[in-house]
């Protein structure tokens, strides 16, 4: 095992253990994985997704991290561990959480590859 391997495990066991101790979130990451498609007889587009259930570290920002241009006073970080979101997250992408849909504003991975790090807003 490298160091890389041993620190994405105990990341996905600090998720395992803050599950356990109630500090995580069970969200729904909705990962967009082409074009929607239309059917002209149905009048109906529907997206291609696909969805998975993941938990979710969810926090504030600091204040003197908001900006209100490139980061709201609303949004929120949320953490999800690497080993836990098997497609590589994209901006098209969403998350839910209690039945409210946030949009993907940033993405961003630790050095380690553990943690995949989210900027998400409420439409």
């Amino acid at each position: 095992m490298t160091l890389k391997t041993d620190i994405q495990k105990i990341v996905k066991d600090v998720f395992a253990s803050v599950d356990t101790w109630g500090f995580a979130t069970s969200v729904t990451y909705i990962h967009h994985t082409g074009n929607p498609t239309y059917d002209p007889e149905t009048r109906v587009t529907t997206a291609a997704t696909t969805s998975y259930s993941v938990k979710m570290l969810l926090t504030s920002y600091e204040n003197k991290e908001i900006d209100n241009v490139v980061i709201m006073g609303t949004d929120k970080k949320a953490m999800i561990a690497s080993k836990d979101l098997a497609p590589t997250p994209s901006l098209k992408d969403t998350i839910t959480i209690d039945s409210v849909t946030h949009e993907i504003m940033n993405i961003e991975k630790d050095p380690a590859d553990a943690m995949w790090v989210f900027q998400i807003r409420k439409p």
